[in-house]
């Protein structure tokens, strides 16, 4: 896991919509092909 997505998990973990919404974006994709 990168740095940034590893910072994006810490503050989507703490609240942060705004994290949740790029780890979303980041990751869904991948989870539909699976």
């Amino acid at each position: 896991m990168t740095g940034e997505l590893r910072a994006a998990v810490a503050a989507a973990r703490a609240g942060d919509e705004q994290a949740f919404r790029y780890l979303y974006r980041s990751l869904q994709p991948g989870l539909l092909r699976y």
